[in-house]
């Protein structure tokens, strides 16, 4: 809270947002409504002309006296600045609202599990219910409530009993937590953990766990276990269930959908190599629309898609890979384990996921996604 500091988070919020005068401004001169730029469909009912002038808020520095040290101190640097330029993994975990904060040099993201509106807002799964919020990669809503193209699943995994026509994806986790495990990598500190389980059908039949692991705390024995973190996912269906067959869906971040040539991006085959080198792209990389793609998994719905992640790229949606589960036929309880690994970085498909017929994919244990 050091007034340097303070100073230094002020002005460079300042400067960030005066490099994007040209599209924070309606013609007329006012704020426009949106992040960055005009985005009404991101609004809610109690927005109004008026909403972003909240933004006038950080002018209550000119309230200071004269004498405030404020005036005279010079800007501090971000206090995590030093570690991350050393190549240290910030990892926080947030005990009340159930987040946990991971910053490094080229990315700082959120994880989240415990956050959920009591009032219904447009697109509520997509604002609050996604396992994790990106400070470079934008997060992506619904455009509409017909297949796997309009839900933008990027950070989440949806669930379909119906082929595909209608997803579900995470909106209130029953019981959300932090736990803590022992990781002898780290030299005797705590590796925080988010858990939550939440009823994906909303009648009891089908559930989904998933624990959320950060990145090790410093960076870990590999400088590349920096960029990721982990979903490890455990589903379980009741006896008896009604239901034949589900679908689940999952992606990773979303990136800009065009290149420089303004085309859709390309797809990647299944097996993509995971470096940069072979064209996947690193998290510091994406937002300079340089228009490569991130994720080598191919959903169902093949080009039709409007995903960057997994499918077509043309809107700078996620999607993600896709698979079928069958339910046993004789009642018994259907548990399944699957991972997901992701970070600005790398995919892996080949060797790990099969697509079978008709675009499903066969879970075979831990799936990497960008």
């Amino acid at each position: 809270s050091a007034p340097d500091v303070i100073k230094g988070l002020l002005l460079r919020n300042l400067r960030w947002w005066s490099r994007r005068s040209d599209t924070i401004f309606q013609p007329d001169g006012t704020l426009s409504i949106g992040y960055v730029y005009p985005h009404m469909y991101m609004t809610e009912n109690y927005n109004s002309p008026g909403s972003p002038y909240w933004g006038m808020k950080v002018f209550l520095v000119l309230a200071l006296p004269p004498s405030h040290p404020f005036w005279v101190d010079r800007e501090a640097p971000h206090p995590f600045a030093s570690r991350r330029a050393a190549g240290e993994v910030i990892v926080t975990p947030l005990k009340h609202p159930l987040h946990i904060m991971v910053s490094a040099l080229e990315h700082t993201y959120l994880l989240s599990t415990g956050q959920a509106c009591h009032y219904p807002l447009k697109a509520t799964q997509a604002k609050y219910g996604k396992f994790s919020y990106s400070a470079t990669f934008g997060f992506c809503v619904p455009t509409g409530s017909y297949m796997l193209d309009q839900y933008a699943l990027d950070g989440m995994v949806g669930f379909s009993d119906d082929g595909g026509e209608t997803w579900k994806a995470r909106r209130v986790v029953e019981d959300p937590r932090i736990e803590f495990y022992d990781a002898p990598v780290l030299g005797g500190e705590k590796w925080p953990v988010l858990v939550g389980t939440w009823d994906v059908f909303g009648d009891g039949d089908v559930k989904c766990t998933t624990w959320l692991v950060p990145p090790p705390p410093g960076g870990g024995p590999k400088e590349v276990t920096k960029h990721w973190y982990v979903r490890i996912h455990q589903i379980s269906v009741a006896r008896g269930s009604h239901r034949k067959k589900i679908l689940s869906a999952e992606a990773g971040w979303a990136v800009y959908g065009q290149g420089k040539d303004g085309r859709i991006l390309p797809f990647f085959p299944s097996g993509t190599a995971e470096t940069a080198t072979s064209g996947v792209v690193e998290g510091r990389s994406a937002p300079s629309g340089e228009g490569r793609r991130i994720c080598g998994f191919r959903g169902r719905s093949g080009r039709d898609c409007g995903f960057a992640c997994g499918s077509q790229s043309g809107r700078g949606d996620a999607s993600g890979r896709e698979r079928e589960s069958d339910v046993a036929e004789d009642g018994a309880a259907d548990v399944e384990r699957g991972r997901g690994e992701r970070g600005g970085q790398v995919v892996r498909g080949g060797g790990i996921c099969e697509e079978g017929q008709g675009g499903e994919w066969v879970e075979k244990g831990v799936g990497r996604g960008g």
